[in-house]
């Protein structure tokens, strides 16, 4: 059952969840690949390739493009607000914890 908290963030019913509001984003890799991977987001933010793989690997991608982020296209599609990126760079930051 999908509530209508969920159906107004991520728009009609006829498309299906956005990707940031299931269960599956946790962390900050599942964002980079919810905007087709790293090229593509570093384009959003305006870095290189490898500067986007450096944040994929550390789990975290720092507050400065947080806005750019959100108010691309595609963060807009995705219902992206500042609060999901910080609920996942922490997430993100928990589970890297957990692995070390």
């Amino acid at each position: 059952m999908v509530s209508t908290y969920q159906k107004n963030l991520c728009g009609t019913l006829d498309k299906p969840l956005c990707a940031l509001h299931t269960p599956h984003m946790k962390r900050i890799e599942d964002l980079i690949e919810a905007f087709g991977g790293v090229t593509k987001f570093g384009r959003v933010i305006g870095k290189r390739t490898e500067h986007v793989g450096s944040m994929r690997s550390r789990g975290s991608i720092p507050a400065r493009y947080w806005k750019s982020i959100v108010d691309s296209e595609k963060g807009r599609e995705l219902g992206l607000t500042l609060d999901d990126l910080v609920r996942l760079n922490f997430e993100s930051s928990q589970s890297t914890e957990v692995m070390q």
